[in-house]
């Protein structure tokens, strides 16, 4: 954001940013771990069956 102001009688501009890579790294961290858990789920030989509330099946993979 950049933002015109009044210093010492003269036009000047202020600078305001955040540095965001700390948490894109973490967000992409996140996405890869997901997928890893995923790709396990996926690829298991055993049934694997996730459930939500009142007996609803959310998730079931191949071998389910």
């Amino acid at each position: 954001m950049r933002k015109g102001i009044l210093w010492g009688g003269k036009q000047q501009y202020q600078t305001i940013y955040q540095d965001i890579t700390e948490r894109k790294q973490v967000e992409e961290a996140l996405k890869v771990s997901e997928q890893n858990f995923r790709n396990s789920i996926d690829s298991s030989p055993m049934g694997i069956r996730i459930m939500g509330s009142v007996d609803n099946t959310v998730y079931a993979n191949q071998a389910c």
